[in-house]
């Protein structure tokens, strides 16, 4: 079985060792909505930014408090955030071991932008669990995962509509992309928790984790989370009531607090 962790990391080292971060992108909708929500309360604590690649989220936490940390596995990554903001703290450190940080070091964590999904289910179990320490109880987290439950994932076999336009638009424009998709395809897994899809991030490259809201929020529960708050990529909450049919957010925010 191929480690997902470590395939996906060689993607991003591939993939971005030779770009460069010039400019901070905006916030996403729900990252914003969600830190207008919380960043009052979180004025001057303590904040982990996970993943933080070339800054994007920085100076929106900074913002909230100079009292920050952004970790990310690599090397550049970190060198390229030092450089933009050499006032605030970076590290070179994989998510799936915060044993450099003791427990109840920090009263907010941030891991954007489906940054956890890159991690098979083991290591994605020993990530929440290394957050959940070094969160102070009450403490909060924010973060993003690809949902399982989205009209154009669908079951993974057949294939969508919207993937199979998907493959074809590579296939014109990256006919390397088709191979790299039957190859990368062979690793995909699905069962009644979760999936681990090759969709077309990266040119079919990545091997992601898919979870649908509703096991989501169970498994945060299982690993010592509670008051979970979801929310679409348009920034509105979404309702628990809602059928499975109404969330097809290719992805989705969790709010949820260390018990």
């Amino acid at each position: 079985m191929v480690d997902i962790a470590e395939h996906n990391r060689a993607v991003y080292a591939d993939v971005h060792t030779s770009r460069q971060y010039g400019s901070a992108m905006d916030l996403q909708a729900p990252e914003s909505f969600i830190l207008s929500r919380i960043g009052a309360e979180f004025k001057g604590k303590r904040i982990l930014d996970i993943g933080v690649g070339g800054g994007r989220t920085t100076p929106y936490l900074l913002e909230i408090s100079s009292n920050y940390v952004g970790i990310d596995f690599a090397a550049q990554m970190i060198a390229q955030c030092r450089a933009r903001y050499p006032s605030a703290s970076f590290e070179v450190c994989d998510a799936r071991d915060l044993s450099r940080f003791g427990a109840a070091a920090f009263d907010l964590v941030f891991f954007s932008f489906n940054g956890i999904d890159c991690n098979g289910h083991a290591d994605r179990l020993a990530i929440l669990g290394e957050i959940r320490r070094v969160l102070a109880r009450g403490g909060a987290f924010v973060f993003s995962s690809h949902n399982r439950d989205c009209a154009e994932k669908g079951e993974m076999w057949p294939p969508s509509e919207a993937e199979l336009r998907r493959l074809a638009k590579f296939v014109l424009t990256d006919p390397a992309a088709v191979l790299r998709h039957a190859l990368n395809k062979r690793h995909e897994e699905a069962n009644d928790e979760y999936a681990i899809v090759n969709d077309d991030a990266g040119g079919y490259r990545c091997l992601l984790y898919y979870i649908s809201m509703d096991k989501q929020i169970v498994q945060l529960h299982e690993m010592g989370f509670g008051n979970v708050a979801a929310f679409g990529r348009d920034g509105r909450m979404i309702d628990a009531r809602e059928s499975a049919a109404g969330r097809h957010d290719p992805w989705i925010y969790y709010l949820c607090r260390r018990q």
